[in-house]
């Protein structure tokens, strides 16, 4: 018999592995009591849909979610603007949010609370890498896809993350 929760499984299993980062050591992440960020098109919430997009931040650095479908892992960087976009959107869902500084968590505090339910994909958005998981396969290093603007950047990651 399957279940609601195998049908989520074998979509996560189709679109692999999403690792994003953050390149600027002075920005970072919060996590908040409802701390999985779903980002969706108007017309739809359902995770299949490769417009549909899940994040999680594991790290004050680090966020993790679905990647894109059929390319398995891949790993970015995100931009400053668009971490604040990601933090808000957090915050705006939760009731309570930790972070790595007061300054941040106050900044960040007139946006707690202030909806919960499904999230638009910000219209301020604007990570070229973002359009590119839907539009274009990235140079692969074994099983992992990485995203780079230059194909020869690709043997020295291929290195550093094997080592």
């Amino acid at each position: 018999m399957k279940t609601g929760s195998d049908d989520i499984l074998s979509v996560i299993a189709g679109r692999g592995l999403a690792v994003v980062r953050i390149p600027n050591p002075k920005k970072s992440f919060v996590l908040g009591s409802r701390p999985v960020l779903k980002l969706t098109p108007p017309e739809t919430n359902d995770l299949s849909d490769p417009r549909v997009e899940l994040f999680f931040a594991i790290a004050p650095d680090v966020m993790v979610g679905v990647g894109p479908l059929d390319q398995g892992e891949v790993i970015v960087d995100i931009s400053d603007k668009n971490v604040r976009l990601t933090n808000e959107s957090v915050c705006t869902q939760s009731s309570q949010i930790t972070g790595r500084s007061k300054e941040l968590i106050a900044s960040l505090s007139p946006f707690v609370g202030r909806k919960v339910g499904k999230f638009p994909l910000p219209e301020a958005w604007d990570e070229p890498w973002f359009d590119r998981l839907r539009t274009k396969p990235f140079p692969v290093c074994g099983k992992l896809t990485i995203p780079v603007t230059s194909p020869a950047v690709v043997p020295a990651l291929c290195q550093m993350l094997h080592t």
